[in-house]
């Protein structure tokens, strides 16, 4: 598929059922919704409360963007419903695990490093580049990484395959693996940064065409962009 075709489907599979990419919307302003967490833990066990659904409801949120991937690679058309939530939640906490995984190593590293060697400001930069380097990588492996989970049914084992998700690096090409994916979060990222701006002058109605509608959007359009790279 030419990347036309691609940007073409992707767009209109984003926008293809309405009810979906609001609910998917309503989910994104909950996650993003700090107003719950004020004053003491110990004093206000609602906070416990609210932490735990904004848990739950990010493990949803990530079981279906996984659902809308592994969908996508095998040929469907039609975003997938908000339903079989206890799939949903099983495949959101393995791409927590993976995500902790894979992000977590660097940090680790860069922790080590600056506990086990002097702090003076040069090696504290050295290691903070290193830090940024090794992200730098794992933030180019990681579609490969989600993309052999979804062939292989949401597995950890395969997210951490590193073989096949090398393999398939270089089945998708490298350079366009990059090229495409990180142009079109850029692309994407202004565009939702510039809509936003003018929609600010509409206080209530800026915010809410912002958080139900791009957001969620931007997130369908470059799953579903990702998932057409590799579909079967």
């Amino acid at each position: 598929m030419k990347l036309k075709e691609m940007l073409l489907d992707s767009f209109w599979y984003s926008v293809s059922d309405w009810k979906k990419l609001i609910i998917l919307g309503i989910l994104l302003v909950l996650l993003d919704s700090e107003g719950g967490f004020s004053g003491s833990w110990a004093l206000n066990g609602l906070n416990v409360i609210i932490f735990i659904v904004i848990l739950i409801l990010g493990v949803l949120e990530a079981g279906y963007i996984f659902r809308v991937l592994e969908e996508s690679v095998e040929g469907s058309k039609k975003l997938p419903k908000f339903n079989r939530f206890h799939e949903m939640t099983v495949h959101g906490l393995k791409e927590l695990v993976i995500v902790t995984v894979y992000f977590a190593i660097p940090l680790f590293l860069f922790i080590m490093f600056l506990w086990g060697s002097n702090t003076s400001a040069d090696i504290t930069m050295a290691g903070f580049l290193i830090f940024i380097v090794l992200m730098g990588i794992i933030y180019i492996l990681f579609p490969a990484v989600m993309l052999n989970m979804a062939h292989n049914h949401g597995t950890i084992r395969s997210g951490l395959d590193f073989r096949a998700i090398i393999r398939k690096i270089r089945y998708l090409g490298f350079r366009d693996l990059v090229v495409v994916y990180t142009g079109m979060f850029m692309i994407l990222g202004i565009v939702k940064l510039v809509l936003t701006d003018n929609l600010s002058t509409l206080p209530l109605m800026g915010d809410l065409i912002s958080q139900l509608l791009i957001a969620p959007f931007v997130l369908l359009f470059t799953t579903r962009m990702l998932g057409l790279m590799d579909k079967e």
